[in-house]
């Protein structure tokens, strides 16, 4: 109930930020858009002290990064987190937003089946290096062996 409600609210205030009408503050903003909240839902806006928590949170900064990406938080917003409850919930750091399910289940896909070609290229690489070395060593193996052979046929004779 509260997501929905804040949601549409936070629509409202989207709509009203989008006038951007010059010498208003935000309180009038703020009542702006309980004034079209109620005229388009039939009902006031009870949950504001909702709103004053959650409008600086990741999931309702704007996509557009037009209206409350700008707009400091103001001093209500700040000051509902500095309380004893220690929700946190009033920190307005700025945290981006969390990566979704999808994107996250993509990555860990591509991980498990080895899509990460620096990895692999890495790897290879490594792989080419070290029979490189080992072939190295048994040409000079080969070369002690054949320099020994002939030395112990040089003793013979």
């Amino acid at each position: 109930m509260i997501n929905e409600k804040t949601n549409k609210f936070c629509g409202c205030t989207a709509k009203v930020n989008a006038l951007n009408q010059s010498g208003i503050t935000e309180q009038d903003k703020i009542s702006n858009a309980k004034a079209l909240y109620k005229e388009t839902f039939k009902k006031p806006f009870l949950l504001k002290h909702c709103w004053l928590m959650l409008k600086d949170q990741p999931k309702w900064a704007n996509p557009n990064g037009r209206s409350r990406a700008f707009v400091p938080p103001t001093p209500e917003s700040t000051s509902i987190g500095e309380g004893d409850c220690g929700s946190g919930l009033g920190d307005t750091s700025n945290f981006g937003r969390p990566i979704g399910r999808k994107a996250e289940k993509t990555n860990r896909k591509n991980k498990a089946t080895g899509k990460d070609v620096g990895d692999y290229l890495n790897k290879k690489l490594k792989f080419i290096e070290e029979s490189q070395e080992y072939d190295k060593e048994s040409l000079c193996i080969k070369a002690e062996k054949l320099r020994l052979g002939e030395l112990r046929d040089k003793e013979i004779t």
